[in-house]
């Protein structure tokens, strides 16, 4: 657990030195363009804090046998949880990182795929005041 806390204390560090060196614009422009270091972090980091969770569930306790079991049994779901979450988030980024074009086609595919909100109808007339109340402003 401690490591965790230490790789998001470094980044959190590490990004407060980058926007005093002016660089944060920059960076958010590649991260947004070529997201391959955010998915490679949180997968480091959410894999760790997941494995952290395996180990302290079985070490913590001298709880033996069926009640050990039952006891433990959230941590060990929130830990495999967050280890295949930090997984699959490593995956992600190292496919994006080897093949970006691959990755932007699929994510292209999957974006269209997801159902679109519908177009909402311009419900503010004019005369109407914040909020689209009438009467709001009044000017006497």
């Amino acid at each position: 657990m401690g490591w965790v806390l230490f790789l998001a204390g470094l980044a959190l560090v590490a990004g407060t030195v980058l926007h005093l060196l002016g660089l944060s614009e920059a960076l958010g422009a590649y991260v947004r363009a070529r997201p391959w270091p955010a998915f490679l972090s949180a997968g480091i980091v959410l894999a760790t804090w997941g494995v952290g969770y395996l180990r302290s569930a079985r070490t913590r306790s001298k709880l033996e046998g069926a009640v050990a079991f039952l006891v433990f049994l959230p941590a060990r779901i929130v830990g495999l949880i967050l280890l295949l979450a930090g997984l699959a988030s490593f995956a992600a980024g190292g496919y994006e990182l080897l093949r970006p074009a691959d990755f932007d086609a699929r994510v292209e595919r999957i974006r269209r795929s997801l159902p679109q909100p519908p177009e909402l109808p311009d419900v503010t007339p004019s005369g109407l005041g914040p909020g689209g109340v009438r009467g709001t402003f009044s000017r006497h």
